[in-house]
């Protein structure tokens, strides 16, 4: 229930205790007194009312009702102190008094003192066996205490007692809303507005529930609605930014947040959304400053500490972020999205080993798993005698992502005679390449809506055998599903470290990026790949000019495209090194527009420079371009550097694609070697250093030979496209054979 609608109630419950008669007083002055009191509080005029019933009860402090009036409009004023002091006296004069007991219980609630609450609305019914208001607030305290089964009956006694109560469906509403009952929640919202159309607190849960199920314009409809009926609803005006930014309206998401922070300054949410906001946007401090204010108001606010979490990591703070999502995880044990942060934040991380990196895996596995009400599935059999093996992909980047680049050949070339296709989808954001997965699968579900034992349970009762969770650690993946067991053999594709999860049996990987010499510790069997990725050249890739631009330039010019997290001080170190051992070379990076920013591209400019790096041979871009318009910059590029510990994918393989060399650097753990992995399949072997001091002998050495440069700047695409790396067909073949095996693999345990 949120603040508004709890407000809205607790007015309802509180207002009978003005309306009941005096009981007779003899005092004719304190008579007079007691009628000003009540006349101002009908007024709504607080101010006079609360010293006018405290004068009468000086005359009279054995009123009842006085008590309880003075009570009411203390809590009317946020004192609730006062309130709870008066209604105990009111109480103890008379045992009986029933709206007594129901307005203690409010100002209990109000307070979090759930069982005080839930006792004093008991005896409210108790006395007042069809006492609507109680009942309500009884399901209202159910539900602050969890119970929300309890809750739900509670309602529904509400609505036995008077079928048009709207509040009861809202309320009802919040609760399926909560345990992602959607189609339930929306359709106890639409009857509570059906029994009370200016009821702006339904439109506004209806519209969230709407978004939840990603009907954005029935959403924003029914908030505008809500709006309508209150200009300052702060939650409404809050829930418009949300679909303004869903529809990357940046901009106009900021302005509407702050509108609902100037309405209502402690709605904690609100600063929390503000600040993701401003983070895309790439003010970082000021995202900060909307973090820390919403944990200020709600310290137990776990999302905001790991959204701040992710703050500190961009600007290379991995210690405040570790510390940021660790604080998450104590208030929250179940807030997955800051389990996932902090994994992501160690494989940035230079300092952190592999035992480390393996340990808080697995850890941080087992508390999550400790932390949630885990409903094991029985997972559908294979049988020798199968006809279609039932393969299921779970992921939140069925769309234009690297991930779904390096899925999609996959899902398309599968054999259907063999295979039947099951893609379940956590993001649903349609654009091209997800109607190309819909169109390619056999079967089409939507998960973002949905607990992991409901994901779970769809799994098993779709008959999955093999069931693959894509990058784990990344984005909004749920690889915990996995813990359920809901098909008989379970995959990691495409993780960045070890799942910590021991019912996934297999890491789909290959031998450069999990070399035999390894000493990356997993939960997992390592399945060997002839190679672990596939990237087709894309269309509207540009065609490659011949000639090397060092030739016409007179210098050659690095480029490196990845992520800024990843370009830490070490990296910025080695490549400050080759810059000043390669005279008059440059150095240009770009990510998106991230590297406007001071805070991001102000430590990288200063790191270099403190390397005797300048603005003469550092060239920061930033653009939100096309596909094509970004491809078209490596027209200028020599030579590509990886970084490292996380080394580069997606920007490897489009460098390479547009006859760029790449040097990359096997890292200790998988992470830091898939470039590594791209350069050995293309043939080009020798640009894969083992140690900081090989990289920059390549990079020096490449960039003084000319003409192996413009070899390789003709050959590069070719060699690309002569390997499994961009063959959709074979690849799936290869990833076919995997399953094959590992079906094999499980017939011959489960045969007696």
């Amino acid at each position: 229930m949120n603040r508004a609608e709890r407000r809205r109630q607790q007015k309802l419950a509180r207002k009978a205790d003005r309306q009941n008669p005096p009981e007779p007083i003899v005092n004719i002055d304190a008579q007079a007194i007691f009628q000003q009191a009540i006349q101002s509080h009908n007024a709504n005029r607080l101010d006079d009312a609360i010293p006018l019933y405290r004068k009468y009860l000086q005359l009279q402090p054995e009123n009842q009702f006085a008590h309880s009036n003075l009570g009411v409009a203390l809590q009317s004023t946020g004192e609730l102190e006062g309130a709870i002091s008066c209604y105990q006296k009111a109480i103890a004069i008379n045992p009986e008094y029933a709206d007594v007991h129901n307005n203690l219980a409010v100002a209990f609630l109000e307070q979090k003192r759930l069982d005080e609450a839930s006792q004093s609305l008991q005896k409210a019914i108790l006395l007042k066996p069809d006492y609507i208001d109680a009942y309500n607030n009884f399901g209202n305290t159910l539900k602050e205490q969890g119970k929300l089964e309890e809750a739900i009956t509670a309602y529904q006694k509400v609505i036995s007692l008077n079928p048009n109560y709207a509040e009861a469906y809202s309320n009802l509403g919040n609760i399926y809303k909560e345990q992602l009952k959607l189609d339930e929640a929306v359709a106890n919202y639409k009857k509570a507005i059906s029994y009370s159309p200016n009821l702006a607190e339904a439109y506004c849960n209806l519209g969230i529930a709407l978004y939840a199920q990603r009907k954005l314009d029935e959403a924003y409809e029914n908030l505008q609605k809500a709006l309508l009926l209150k200009p300052n609803f702060a939650e409404v005006i809050m829930n418009i930014g949300t679909i303004q930014k869903e529809h990357n309206n940046l901009d106009m998401a900021v302005i509407s947040y702050k509108k609902a922070i100037s309405c209502d300054a402690n709605l904690a949410e609100a600063h929390n959304n503000l600040g993701t906001t401003l983070y895309e946007q790439g003010k970082l401090d000021e995202a900060i400053t909307s973090f820390k204010q919403a944990i200020t108001i709600n310290p137990s606010y776990a999302e905001a500490y790991s959204n701040l979490g992710n703050n500190y990591r961009e600007q290379h703070r991995f210690d405040d972020a570790i510390s940021s999502y660790q604080k998450a995880l104590i208030i929250k044990p179940s807030c997955f999205i800051a389990l996932q942060n902090q994994i992501l934040t160690l494989l940035y991380d230079p300092k952190t080993n592999n035992a480390e990196l393996f340990n808080r895996c697995k850890t941080t596995a087992n508390e999550y798993i400790d932390s949630q009400n885990i409903e094991r599935q029985t997972a559908t059999e294979i049988h020798q005698e199968e006809q279609l093996i039932r393969v299921g992909y779970l992921s939140s980047d069925f769309r234009n992502h690297p991930v779904g680049q390096n899925i999609l050949p996959l899902v398309k070339n599968h054999d259907r005679s063999k295979y039947e296709i099951i893609c379940y989808d956590e993001f649903d954001k349609e654009d091209e390449y997800n109607r190309q997965f819909k169109k390619h699968a056999d079967k089409w579900r939507i998960t973002n809506n949905l607990t992991e034992n409901q994901i779970a349970k769809m799994i098993a009762d779709d008959g999955v055998h093999i069931m693959v969770y894509l990058a784990a650690q990344f984005d909004k993946n749920r690889y915990m599903v996995a813990v359920r067991r809901p098909a008989p053999i379970q995959v990691s594709f495409g993780s960045g470290t070890t799942t910590g999860v021991k019912e996934i049996d297999y890491w789909l990987t290959d031998k450069v990026v999990h070399p035999q010499d390894h000493t990356e510790k997993f939960i997992e069997n390592l399945y060997y790949l002839p190679n672990v990725s596939v990237f087709p050249i894309r269309d509207g890739t540009p065609d490659i000019k011949t000639e090397p631009p060092g030739k016409k330039n007179g210098f050659i010019t690095f480029v490196s495209f990845n992520n800024p997290v990843k370009i830490n001080k070490s990296v910025i170190d080695l490549w400050s090194e080759i810059l000043q051992k390669v005279p008059d070379s440059r150095l240009i990076l770009k990510y998106k527009d991230v590297l406007k920013s001071d805070i991001i591209g102000g430590r990288i400019k200063e790191q270099f420079a403190q390397n005797g790096i300048g603005a003469n041979q550092l060239i920061l871009y930033a653009a939100n371009d096309s596909y094509t318009e970004h491809m078209a910059y490596y027209e200028n590029a020599d030579i590509a550097l990886d970084p490292f510990p996380f080394a580069g994918a997606t920007t490897t393989i489009q460098a390479i694609s547009m006859g760029v060399p790449v040097i990359t650097l096997m890292a200790e753990r998988s992470i830091g070697r898939l470039g590594a992995s791209f350069m050995v399949h293309i043939g080009c072997a020798d640009l894969v250093s083992n140690s900081k001091k090989e990289y920059v002998e390549i990079a020096v050495k490449l960039a003084n030979d000319h003409n192996y440069l413009k070899k390789l700047r003709t050959s590069l695409r070719q060699s690309l496209l002569a390997t499994p790396l961009s063959d959709g067909k074979k690849y799936t073949h290869n990833v076919e054979k995997a399953y094959q095996d590992m079906v094999e693999k499980y017939l011959n345990e489960v045969s007696p």
